[in-house]
């Protein structure tokens, strides 16, 4: 009987914003917490890293800062350094360490303000005739919405821009001596409202010339509407044409807004959501996740939003929130699902003595949530809860929620 190719590691975060600092771990409510995916034995350091940088830095940001901004390393559950030219693959690794499951750890520090520095001058070596450095011009940002691997991908290009000597909202500034002449790094509290970005989206949108045909059978749109999504000459900016395959009539707007309404039932009563009816949770399921549905479900979600159809209104408050604002707002142990790890959960939020804690604290569920420390000490009682819901209910979704 041939092995099994892939394996579960279970992957955490550390993080640390100066060198002297011990690493500390991301808990989950800030986008940490402990992640198993499944991942190929083959899997190279860099593979690794990879799954580590999309589950924790979704889209290269976090709470903690731009992945840009970060150096990046894999330890051990022991925090010792990995290196790179002695980990041959995942396969490999395990054999060496012994150790089953595998556990790692995501470690990130920012660099110091000299390192930025220092790329900055490296990457602008281009000054004016007067000395001075060279005018801030267009900022090019792209957004890649596919699978890089994908041989069908679906992009938005954004192009943006900043004139010189706009203003900013200065709210610290850091002087660094390197000679003449100084250099000052500013920090801006600059963001982008989420409806900001909905706002200058629709503003694209073509309501005139071709849409994009869509055909689909009524019995399951979803395929039909997957399969177009992905297609590389779907244009995000256009609106769709719908053909129900075996039924007569030209789309006026009609059969689209059918499709919808069928499409949105369906994504709301499919394997990748379980829980009440109208209040939503993801559901893992490995089927789903390996034909890219919650990936072609995200996608039609936000055609809808940008194209004022009509909205999922199914989505749990904490899970609407998490895909919002990366954040996981307060959760009860009332609301995990599993009738088992929810008794363990309560068992453990009603221990009042040391004896009693460390007892029901114990548990494989402790552990499979990455938060063995906290079981250490009642002082830690209320904070292992509220990993353990927030693990229960978001972390172990994690990449079905970040594909």
């Amino acid at each position: 009987m041939c092995s099994k190719l892939t394996t579960r590691i279970f992957l955490g975060w550390k993080h640390k914003d100066n060198e002297e600092d011990p690493y500390v771990q991301v808990r989950l409510k800030e986008g940490g917490g402990t992640r198993t995916p499944d991942v190929a034995k083959s899997a190279t350091y860099d593979d690794v890293l990879d799954v580590m940088k999309n589950l924790f830095l979704p889209g290269g940001i976090s709470p903690k800062g731009a992945v840009g901004d970060m150096e990046c390393k894999i330890s051990s559950f022991q925090e010792d350094i990995i290196k790179k030219e002695e980990f041959v693959n995942v396969g490999c690794h395990m054999e060496k360490s012994a150790v089953r499951p595998m556990r790692l750890y995501l470690l990130t520090n920012r660099r110091n303000a000299l390192q930025n520095a220092g790329q900055v001058v490296a990457e602008n070596q281009e000054y004016d005739e007067d000395g001075s450095l060279p005018d801030t011009g267009v900022v090019h940002a792209e957004q890649t919405l596919a699978p890089e691997d994908s041989n069908d991908s679906w992009h938005i290009s954004f192009l943006d821009q900043f004139e010189s000597g706009s203003s900013h909202d200065v709210t610290s500034e850091t002087l660094i001596p390197a000679g003449t002449p100084t250099v000052t790094l500013r920090r801006t509290t600059d963001s982008i409202e989420l409806c900001d970005v909905l706002h200058t989206l629709s503003s694209q949108v073509e309501h005139e010339g071709i849409g994009n045909p869509v055909n689909v059978v009524r019995y399951n749109v979803l395929d039909g509407l997957f399969r177009a999504l992905l297609r590389k000459r779907f244009n995000p900016k256009r609106r769709m044409f719908v053909q129900f395959s075996h039924e007569d009539g030209v789309d006026g707007s009609g059969p689209s807004r059918e499709l919808f309404r069928l499409a949105l039932q369906e994504i709301q009563n499919s394997c990748i959501f379980h829980g009440k009816r109208s209040s939503r949770f993801i559901e893992m399921d490995y089927k789903a996740l390996e034909e890219d549905r919650y990936f072609c479900s995200g996608l039609f979600i936000a055609y809808l939003l940008v194209h004022n159809g009509p909205l999922p209104q199914f989505l749990h408050p904490v899970l609407y929130s998490f895909l919002a604002t990366g954040k996981v707002t307060h959760c009860s142990v009332e609301e995990v699902e599993d009738e088992g790890i929810k008794s363990k959960i309560k068992a453990i939020a009603d221990a009042t003595t040391q004896e009693n804690y460390q007892d029901v604290t114990n548990d494989p569920i402790v552990d499979l949530a990455g938060c063995t420390a906290l079981g250490l000490s009642l002082k830690d009682r209320d904070n292992l809860v509220t990993d353990l819901v927030h693990f229960f209910i978001i972390g172990r979704h994690g990449l079905a929620i970040s594909q």
